[in-house]
């Protein structure tokens, strides 16, 4: 559903602004997993970026089945926090030499520290969902090893169109 909200102000033209509602249970996701270590899947995608209109942020949403993992990366934004809506997940970044991990559970946030690798993996038995939100309308993602089947280290804000369309089985 989509409102139009206009007017003018100041002598500007109008402009106008939409409202959208985003089903995640509606968002094509695609899948990738770990070259060096296939069971590190995640199923993702960015329903709010640059592609979308936005200008300040970007969201995304991933799917961890259990025993899945986002792999070891790092974003250019930044910060990120991260928001798990069913599961449990468990951060791990890197700080210095030293790693730090804690574990988020459903309706927890946590903030992650802006370009510092970290890895997402689903501790729990069911699928963890989750939102990650940025502070930038565009998100380059580099990873530490290739992502299949993608074959490629840095991926960018891939999801945002055709945002609507149910999800493939």
């Amino acid at each position: 559903m989509r409102k139009d909200c206009g007017g003018i102000a100041d002598g500007h033209p109008a402009q106008t602004h939409s409202l959208s509602v985003i089903v995640l249970d509606h968002l094509r996701l695609a899948e990738v997993h770990s070259k060096s270590d296939p069971a590190q899947v995640v199923r993702y995608a960015y329903p709010i970026s640059d592609a979308s209109g936005a200008q300040t942020l970007s969201l995304a949403y991933t799917e961890l089945g259990p025993g899945g993992a986002i792999p070891w990366h790092y974003d250019s934004t930044d910060d990120e926090v991260l928001l798990v809506l069913d599961g449990e997940v468990e951060v791990t970044v890197q700080v210095s030499i030293e790693h730090e991990s804690a574990t988020v559970a459903r309706g927890s946030a946590l903030h992650i520290p802006a370009h510092k690798p970290h890895t997402v993996r689903n501790v729990a038995s069911a699928t963890a969902r989750a939102v990650h939100l940025f502070g930038r309308p565009a998100v380059t993602v580099t990873f530490a090893d290739p992502v299949m089947p993608l074959d490629v280290t840095v991926v960018g804000g891939y999801g945002a169109v055709d945002q609507q369309e149910e999800k493939t089985a």
